[in-house]
């Protein structure tokens, strides 16, 4: 099947692009010299992440696999029935 030139659906890589003009960092900002938080600085410094945008993401992740990690061993700690020890063991 011929796909239709003219199809709504399709998008032309020479007329697309990423506004990331709304998604800027609220850095603070310290005798008017701008600073980046410490943590987004050294995720970039290192080159795991190239802008400040894929840092706020990249820690979001990983606090949201924590929290995650955390109930579950908080969940799997309660529903786990303490051991019983059985009297007949018990010597005196």
């Amino acid at each position: 099947m011929l796909q239709n030139e003219n199809n709504s659906n399709s998008i032309n890589p020479d007329q697309f692009s990423f506004d990331e003009s709304r998604f800027k960092i609220r850095s603070r900002t310290v005798l008017n010299i701008v600073k980046v938080p410490a943590m987004i600085g050294f995720l970039i410094r290192i080159k795991i992440v190239k802008t400040e945008n894929q840092a706020v993401g990249l820690l979001i992740s990983m606090a949201a696999v924590f929290l995650g990690i955390s109930v579950f061993i908080i969940i799997r700690s309660v529903a786990v029935p303490t051991a019983q020890i059985n009297p007949n063991f018990i010597t005196k």
